[in-house]
């Protein structure tokens, strides 16, 4: 199946359940949400999954949100899925 029947993947990196279960409770028609809660997993799954966003949770304790930036940039598989990092004020 294309992704555009299914909704465009992004890859959210955060260790908040409260974060994690608003992106599940609120689902969308144009984009679908896959919670990783380990940020050292990060890359190895935009690998295997394939999304074409990853947002990272800056106030998640263990997301070093330069090594993900770098760790993904230096695969030539996943180094032009975009990174965004988001913290909350």
């Amino acid at each position: 199946m294309c992704s555009t029947m299914l909704g465009r993947l992004a890859m959210v990196v955060t260790a908040d359940p409260v974060f994690a279960s608003s992106l599940r409770a609120h689902p969308s028609d144009a984009w679908r949400f896959l919670v990783v809660r380990d940020g050292t997993q990060a890359a190895s799954r935009a690998v295997v999954d394939r999304p074409e966003l990853i947002v990272l949770d800056r106030w998640n304790s263990n997301t070093d949100v330069d090594a993900i930036r770098s760790e993904v940039a230096r695969d030539p598989r996943i180094a032009h899925i975009p990174v965004i990092a988001l913290s909350r004020a």
